[in-house]
């Protein structure tokens, strides 16, 4: 036999082998491909900075309790690991990525028990590629063990299963500390423990139901010690509140994301299991586990959206993380049993076709691996080295901290850091004192967009813009008083007024003043997805409560939605000019709003006396980067 023929046959013969060992390295890659340049996230710098205390107590209460929604698991592992590891990205995300990667292979493994072979390696290689499960596996957070501990506690049941007579106390014992270990990590991971519990008893039989019972007994044994810290937390209503209620399309919109945002990788699915449809598949067993499949899925969803909807909103895509493989599983198994060869083509097919989208449609590394907390640092200290002293910078985010452990590796010692808390007047004061020329401003998660207009209102010339996920950073110039304000490219003007020297006065007889009104249908675009509003005033009495005010109304006159652009406390007096701002982003409130009435006006509260110079309001585009995890961007 020459080396063909051996390699031929060889393939051949284990070609299901071959083809679950490349669904585990296209997992591998994927998830820790230069993990060590992949950067620090919102939620895990929340969960680091929650780990630096003196005692296991203190992190109990302040770390988890007062200062968190989730379980105590991984805050209580983060704790001790980061004593190991320090706040270093590689070896803090380390432990997560490999959950996520032992994850895939869990779902082969069930799978192939459930259903048969073909099915478990088209699950674990969908999961191998698809954004949702390598995205999560990335992140310092509860979703890659608690995906982990859940198919472990269903890859013990189904072990069970395999010694009906009587079940194997060793199955019994892995099976309850997985059930109570997914407890541990999230509570949709919890969830989906319980309904995993409940359902076990319709895959046993019933001579094994007395231990099976006493096992659940033990989990719950083992779980117990986190009772307190779950009735605190349900009791303050920390389970979720900064989401808003689901949207009816919420589940198509998770499918779409799931599969990329693509036609073909999503039609690929589709017609996999379409095209090698097992007529017999039917069967009472294999029913009954595809029927649990789609049931824990669906009671995911459900309980996650009416609770959002009638309670407080929670649903969001990592909520049906825990769930969504079991789905995949149940899609899959009306696929008929493949031989091997055409096993591993289907395989290699799936893995090349998810990558690619992954890579090239999704840019999923491009998003993660270039984030604003640490991108806005470096292109700052681009600009330190090009502007020297000229030059000074600030950032506004959900924490000065987060901005500042990427500044620190920059050596930027001088950013003004803010926080969503913090006082815009605070910062107006900053932007009104330094004396140079170029100034740098970094935001990130969701930062009201008035502090970037408070900068570019005295810096005037954008030189450079750079968006990544939910953050931006601008480079700014002063320009010469006699020169207009430029826009962005996409930006547009709606309305532009200067006026003379003597401006528009208000007092006491003028509560209201400067209405300007249109329909949005004729003024906004497509691409629109932010208006901003500025006006600037000079004060002829001390002020402090005048506001600038954008509103949006229904046909039948009822308000959508009302902004006042204000002082915040800042006092200003006579003779000194100030700006007002205010801006709306549509995506943050009803869908209507575009397209309703829009009015603007000055509201003299005070019955103050100023003098208004200037108005300008005008429209921002959509740019897809800024949601991109999330949302098409291509």
């Amino acid at each position: 036999m020459n080396k063909k023929q051996f390699f031929s046959e060889f393939v051949s013969q284990h070609s299901n082998q071959i083809a679950l060992l490349l669904i585990m390295i296209f997992a591998a890659i994927l998830r820790l491909w230069a993990l060590w340049q992949l950067p620090f996230m919102h939620d895990e710098f929340s969960a680091l900075f929650r780990t630096r205390f003196d005692s296991f107590n203190q992190l109990i209460s302040e770390g988890v309790m007062r200062n968190d929604s989730h379980p105590a698991g991984v805050q209580v592992f983060l704790y001790y690991w980061v004593k190991l590891t320090g706040f270093n990205e590689f070896w803090v995300k380390l432990p997560f990525a490999l959950s996520g990667i032992f994850s895939v292979w869990l779902i082969f493994a069930i799978g192939k028990k459930w259903f048969n072979e073909t099915v478990g390696l088209l699950a674990a290689a969908f999961a191998a590629v698809m954004q949702f499960f390598v995205f999560y596996s990335q992140l310092a957070r509860p979703y890659a063990p608690g995906l982990f501990f859940v198919l472990f506690a269903v890859f013990w049941l189904s072990a069970m299963q395999g010694h009906e007579q009587k079940v194997k106390n060793k199955h019994l014992v892995m099976y309850s500390v997985s059930l109570a270990l997914a407890a541990y990590m999230q509570y949709f991971s919890m969830l989906l423990a319980g309904l995993i519990f409940l359902c076990g008893f319709f895959m046993l039989k019933k001579q094994n139901f007395k231990k099976y019972f006493i096992s659940g007994l033990f989990a719950l044994l083992l779980y117990a010690p986190h009772l307190p810290i779950f009735w605190f937390q349900i009791k303050a209503g920390g389970i979720g509140g900064w989401l808003g209620a689901p949207k009816p399309g919420f589940l198509l919109d998770f499918f779409a994301y799931t599969f990329h945002f693509s036609l073909f990788f999503g039609l690929a699915a589709i017609t996999l299991m379409a095209v090698f449809f097992n007529r017999n598949a039917l069967s009472f067993i294999k029913n009954k586990r595809r029927i649990i499949g789609f049931l824990w899925f669906g009671l995911s969803f459900s309980i996650a959206y009416f609770y959002s909807v009638y309670r407080t909103p929670i649903l969001q895509y990592s909520t049906l993380y825990f769930s969504f493989p079991f789905l995949v599983l149940a899609f899959f198994s009306f696929t008929k049993p493949l031989k091997g060869l055409q096993n591993l083509l289907l395989i290699a097919f799936v893995l090349f076709a998810g990558s690619f989208t992954l890579i090239e449609k999704r840019s999923h590394y491009d998003l993660m691996y270039n984030q604003g907390y640490d991108q806005a640092a470096v292109m700052m200290a681009e600009d330190r080295a090009e502007y020297g002293e000229n030059i000074a910078f600030a950032a506004i985010g959900g924490s000065a901290e987060m901005f500042a452990f990427y500044m620190g590796k920059q050596q930027l010692t001088d950013v003004k850091l803010m926080n969503l808390r913090s006082n815009p007047a605070e910062f107006w004061d900053y932007l009104d004192e330094i004396n140079v020329e170029y100034f740098g401003i970094a935001w990130a998660d969701y930062a009201p967009y008035e502090w970037i207009e408070s900068a570019r209102n005295r810096f005037e010339l954008v030189l450079k813009h750079k968006s990544w996920f939910n953050s931006e950073y601008y480079l700014l110039r002063r320009i010469s008083d006699a020169e207009k304000r430029p826009l962005l490219a996409k930006e547009r003007f709606l309305l532009n007024e200067d006026f003379d020297k003597s401006g528009i006065s208000f007092d006491k007889d003028n509560v209201y003043g400067m209405l300007w009104e249109a329909s949005g249908d004729t003024l906004f675009q497509k691409t629109d997805n932010m208006i901003v509003a500025s006006l600037l005033v000079m004060a002829v009495d001390t002020i402090q409560s005048v506001k600038f005010v954008l509103e949006f109304k229904s046909e039948d006159g009822s308000q959508l939605h009302w902004m006042g652009g204000n002082l915040h406390g800042k006092v200003v007096l006579p003779g000194e000019y100030f700006w007002l701002h205010a801006a709306y982003r549509f995506d943050a409130g009803p869908e209507n709003v575009k397209t309703a009435l829009l009015r603007s006006y000055v509201w003299n509260q005070g019955n103050e006396r100023f003098m208004v110079q200037r108005r300008f309001i005008y429209s921002r585009p959509h740019d897809a980067i800024l949601l991109g995890l999330y949302a098409p961007i291509k």
